[in-house]
Order: structure tokens, then C-alpha cells, then sequence
């Protein structure tokens, strides 16, 4: 039953997400001289999306995070986790993370009682060459995010998995950075009841890279756990990697 909670670990499920993205966005030298319609705009933006990604597959960030477990019934703390860690992503691989530091309920512990168990398959991408076989992407008009104008694109689903993202992203109109993505699993796996994600981005030499991110789940398996896991982390020192930079297993 551990290994389902760390299924669920926080860092899992924002290396899937990130995937899904290339981790560092879109960039453009200008904004367009006429307006595009709303396929014109989709399509622009899962072009370079995928391009993007093919340069950079991979990110590293140095990450501090609070992990708090909550009961889901009365809403008392259980256990409050304070981690640091080297982070790295890259396209349809699992995620590495290396913990520099770890602390529970205010005291030091055991690096080894915050490393992540063994996480399942890839979330299948997007924006990469199978994107439209896996997912529907639609415009849903404009919105602002933290002062900038952005379009909301839904993220649909064309199969309701364990490896399909499905919630919306946020992407700059002046831009076409991605600026926020929000959601969580197209089909939740046994014990996860409920999932909240949301992870923000901010520039970085002209392009998007994770900032930091939110995660509010529940887990639920009769007679052995009920808990309500909040987790959020803020990324220093980030970078984009080329394939031949992610370290070896």
C-alpha cells in the first residue's frame, strides 16, 4: 500500500503532465499582423510545441516541497513533509529525482523515506506525432491569467486512461508561451478519488519552463487508507536539456 501512495506522489504526476508539454513552452519572434482563427491557433501552437520539444526533451529544476496529509474528514494534519530535490524530466521517460533533504513533522529524516517508489508508464503526449490520435484540442476562448491575455485550450481525451491528461492550458496571445496547465488523469487508477492539479510557468530566456505547482489528492481504499495529500513546490535553477544530457539511470 505504500507503493499506491507513492503512485501518487506529487512529482509523478507533474513529470507526466510536464511531458505532455515539452516543460518549456513556445516562442516567437513576433506576434501575428491578423487575427487567426481559432484551428489556425491550435494548430500554430502544437507545431511549435512539438518542435520545441524536439530540441529540449528534458528539463532539471531544483525543487523545494511541502507535502501535507491530511484527514479527509475532520480536515486535521497527519503529516507535514518538507523535501528538496534535484528534479529531471524528459519526454515519455520516467521521471529522476535525486532528495537532497528531507524533513517530517520538523525533523530530519531519512533521505530514503522520500524517495518516490517506481512510477507507472508515460502519460501519452499531446503535442508529439501522436497528439491527435490521443487527444482532442479546442479553443475556448480568452482569458487572463496574472495580467497577461491567454487562450484557454481544452484538452480532451480520446480515451479515458491512466496515461491520458485531460483539463485545460493556458497559452500567451502575445506570445504563445504556455502559461498555466490545470487538470489531472483522463481515468483515475484504484484509490485515487479525487485529483486537483495546476502547475504555473514563467520565462525563461524567451521561452516557458515550470515556476511551480499545486496538487490536492484523495486516496481511498477501504479498510487501509483514507488521507487527503496537498502538495505544492517552487523550482529554482531551471534549465533545458538536449536528449544527450539526462543522467544515466
Amino acid at each position: 500500500m505504500r507503493g499506491l501512495l507513492r503512485a501518487a506522489h506529487f512529482g509523478a504526476l507533474c513529470s507526466a503532465v510536464l511531458l505532455l508539454v515539452g516543460s518549456s513552452g513556445v516562442a516567437i519572434a513576433a506576434p501575428p499582423t491578423a487575427p487567426m482563427g481559432a484551428d489556425e491557433i491550435v494548430e500554430k501552437i502544437t507545431r511549435r510545441v512539438a518542435a520545441q520539444e524536439d530540441e529540449y526533451p528534458g528539463t532539471y529544476s531544483r525543487r523545494q516541497i511541502v507535502r501535507k496529509v491530511f484527514d479527509p474528514d475532520d480536515g486535521s494534519l497527519r503529516k507535514l513533509w518538507e523535501i528538496e530535490a534535484e528534479v529531471w524530466d524528459f519526454i515519455e521517460q520516467k521521471q529522476q529525482m535525486k532528495v537532497l533533504g528531507c524533513r517530517l513533522d520538523g525533523k530530519e529524516t531519512s533521505l530514503e523515506d522520500c524517495e518516490p517508489d517506481l512510477q507507472g508508464e508515460p502519460m501519452l503526449r499531446i503535442f508529439g506525432p501522436d497528439g491527435k490520435k490521443n487527444y482532442q484540442i479546442l479553443l475556448d476562448g480568452e482569458v487572463t491569467i496574472d495580467g497577461a491575455r491567454a487562450y484557454k485550450l481544452k484538452i480532451v481525451a480520446r480515451e479515458k486512461t491512466g496515461r491520458h491528461f485531460e483539463g485545460v492550458m493556458y497559452f500567451s496571445v502575445e506570445s504563445l508561451q504556455v502559461l498555466r496547465v490545470e487538470g489531472g488523469l483522463a481515468k483515475y487508477p484504484f484509490g485515487l478519488k479525487a485529483l486537483a492539479l495546476q502547475l504555473d510557468f514563467e520565462d525563461l530566456n524567451g521561452t516557458s519552463i515550470i515556476a511551480n505547482g499545486t496538487s490536492d489528492l484523495t486516496i481511498y481504499v477501504p479498510l487501509l487508507y483514507n488521507e487527503r495529500i496537498v502538495t505544492e513546490f517552487k523550482a529554482t535553477d531551471q534549465k533545458r536539456l538536449k536528449a544527450s544530457e539526462r543522467p544515466k539511470d
